[in-house]
């Protein structure tokens, strides 16, 4: 209809005209990319609310199984100091259930995380990390990756020494059944024939030896750098949650 305004306007010469017409095509045409973009940015904000979510939820299970993590690691860790207390000092006595929980805790017990990245890498591998306006966030989700791929490390190795070097000693040194109890966690209930054995347990000459010592000494070195790992990965999730908190409140998200 109004390309032919406009062509019968330039027929007749009618220049007033024929401005007239294009200029409301033009602020037509302005009209609709203003519509336009502010649907595009509508459902943009609406998915960036959405990831923020998600995220959130995430974010907050995390913690929860790095607050376990990190207070698994420091038993640990105390079991090992003592464990190394009694190999120094032939003087101390402990009961032989007490020497097998040490040695369940310190030796045998592997720490493992479970983090849930589910919407990070949802957004990373679709591509659309765009839609995270907040580039303070986006460089915090990055970093955090990172220290989770240097505390992967960590745990490689420590799992990698307990199984070629500790766990031989636990397997052939001594009784390992009364060891094993104390780890089986969720498995207790599922094998229930695996009971404590009295007089059962390891030699105090074998954990007063060189090697037991050393072992240790391993052990303690892999925890501290996995339980430092934890608190930094424990911080960067704090800073996460605060980020995307000051990001929903922006958006006008009552978190």
């Amino acid at each position: 209809m109004i390309l032919r305004r406009l062509s019968h306007h330039i027929k007749d010469q009618n220049w007033f005209a024929v401005g007239l017409d294009f200029l409301i095509v033009v602020i037509g045409i302005l009209i609709a990319f203003q519509i336009t973009n502010w649907n595009e940015n509508r459902a943009e904000r609406t998915k960036e609310i959405q990831y923020l979510g998600a995220m959130k939820r995430d974010v907050e299970s995390s913690i929860q199984v790095l607050n376990f993590s990190i207070s698994d690691l420091q038993r640990q860790q105390n079991a090992r100091q003592v464990l190394y207390t009694f190999q120094q000092d032939p003087d101390t006595v402990l009961e032989s259930d007490e020497l097998d929980k040490l040695v369940a805790y310190g030796l045998f017990s592997l720490a493992r995380t479970d983090l849930n990245q589910t919407t990070f890498e949802t957004l990373k591998s679709s591509g659309q990390m765009s839609v995270l306006k907040s580039a303070e966030l986006v460089k915090a989700l990055q970093e955090l990756s990172a220290k989770i791929d240097m505390s992967e490390v960590d745990k490689n190795e420590d799992f990698q020494f307990t199984w070629k070097i500790v766990d031989p000693l636990l397997i052939g040194e001594g009784d390992f059944n009364n060891i094993l109890i104390h780890d089986l966690g969720s498995l207790k209930n599922k094998l229930p024939w695996i009971t404590k054995q009295p007089g059962a347990g390891y030699n105090p000459k074998v954990l007063r030896s060189q090697r037991f010592k050393n072992i240790i000494l391993y052990r303690t070195l892999y925890g501290q750098l996995r339980l430092e790992g934890f608190s930094s990965i424990l911080d960067q999730h704090k800073l996460i949650l605060r980020l995307i908190d000051e990001r929903q409140t922006k958006l006008g998200v009552n978190s």
